[in-house]
């Protein structure tokens, strides 16, 4: 079927079908609608990736709470991974107050791989990331403290001044 193009429809019209289509609602959109991280070298994340994304935001806007993505090895998990937290924190932000602060943890299996993530793919966040570690000093033993459970692992308390938090599993 040809449309001629002055019937061809909207920027809009087309994101209209779309969020109708994918059943995207009033308020899931801040969520769903906003923008990749773009750090200025040209680096986007690839259709696979951008799908990845977009679905994972869209289940999150509509209050799932458990999601599993499964990727094959070099395929980008942690860039991905980068653009969802990143795009789930702007959202976040125009959502929530001023003063609530999501968190995130990150986990992986090796210190390589979070020293690797914090110095590539997660260098967007800097200064609002931390490792969890006690060398690292945002886990600090407290002794014979009455602070609440909150923020407390054992005897230890994490820093919380952090938006994101890597640590091993």
């Amino acid at each position: 079927m040809e449309i001629p193009l002055d019937q061809f429809p909207s920027p809009q019209e087309l994101y209209d079908l779309y969020r109708k289509w994918r059943e995207i609602t009033d308020d899931e959109e801040p969520i769903t609608a906003t923008s990749f991280h773009d750090d200025g070298s040209g680096r986007r994340p690839r259709y696979y990736q951008r799908i990845a994304i977009n679905r994972t935001l869209e289940a999150i806007a509509s209050g799932r709470k458990r999601l599993l993505l499964v990727m094959a090895t070099g395929t980008g998990k942690t860039y991905t991974a980068a653009q969802i937290i990143w795009r789930f924190m702007e959202a976040y932000k125009q959502v929530h107050t001023a003063k609530s602060q999501a968190r995130i943890l990150f986990l992986a299996d090796r210190n390589i791989l979070i020293d690797q993530t914090m110095l590539n793919d997660f260098t967007m966040f800097k200064g609002r990331m931390a490792k969890l570690s006690t060398s690292h000093k945002t886990i600090k033993k407290v002794p014979n403290s009455d602070l609440p459970e909150l923020g407390m692992v054992g005897d230890k308390v994490i820093d919380k001044s952090f938006e994101i938090y890597l640590s091993l599993y």
